[in-house]
């Protein structure tokens, strides 16, 4: 129940509360009571919160300045990665299958909460990442030729990967000027014998522009008895390497 008091001596401030309304208070140092700062009406210590704002706010035209949430502009969001780039990473490296990417309602939702609009159909997210991986080749080719022209020459590590459904491959990679550009895989049908597996690694760098002859001056595998023959057919030096990363 709330009451007025003229009487201006022994309130005391309220101590720091959460509640905003509790700052415009004082409390009587005897009696159980908390009086306005503005008016001097009075309530009882036990009053809700809720009572002290209706009163602040009815009475004064006070209420509580709620800080703004910073949200940041719709700028902050873009991706700094294309879609695909974003979606090349998500089925090599997260091994997510085209089927799920278009079928999941998760994973469709994720990209799109991202800003980004993924592909609804097998075939368009087929065709999607068929183009990108050409204009990726045709950029890594560009590059290549350029630095060749420059006088750089490139040595290449290769080897064998068995995926875990069982295919083979041929992974190559190219090393110069202190980086690394992986060139993908080609696919091992059967038997890989010396002279076929050199005719993949041909195969697989003339498709950026590399001529293993010309361009390749050293060639780095494991100890395998197959590598080793596949690469003593080469002009290039070739190194054994006894820890090998690809």
């Amino acid at each position: 129940m709330a009451s007025a008091s003229n009487s201006s001596n022994e309130w005391l401030p309220i101590g720091h509360r959460k509640a905003f309304a509790w700052n415009h208070f004082s409390k009587h140092i005897e009696r159980p009571l908390v009086k306005c700062n503005h008016c001097r009406m009075e309530y009882s210590k036990t009053t809700s919160t809720g009572i002290l704002q209706a009163h602040l706010s009815n009475k004064h035209d006070i209420s509580e300045k709620k800080k703004a949430l910073s949200q940041p502009p719709i700028t902050a969001f873009k991706a700094k990665d294309s879609i695909q780039m974003v979606i090349s990473r998500m089925v090599t490296l997260d091994r997510i299958s085209f089927q799920r990417m278009v079928k999941s309602k998760d994973i469709q939702r994720g990209l799109e909460a991202q800003g980004y609009k993924p592909p609804k159909t097998y075939r368009a997210l087929s065709e999607m990442i068929i183009g990108f991986s050409s204009r990726i080749v045709e950029e890594m080719s560009a590059k290549f030729q350029k630095d060749l022209q420059s006088g750089f020459r490139f040595r290449i590590t290769s080897d064998e990967y068995t995926s875990c459904g069982n295919k083979r491959y041929m992974n190559v990679n190219v090393h110069y000027n202190n980086e690394t550009f992986n060139l993908g895989m080609e696919p091992i049908n059967g038997s890989m014998p010396a002279e076929k597996g050199l005719k993949l690694l041909k195969k697989r760098l003339s498709k950026f522009g590399l001529d293993l002859d010309r361009d390749i001056i050293t060639t780095v595998s494991d100890g395998a008895s197959v590598m080793i023959k596949m690469m003593s057919l080469t002009k290039a030096i070739h190194q054994v390497s006894s820890i090998f990363y690809l």
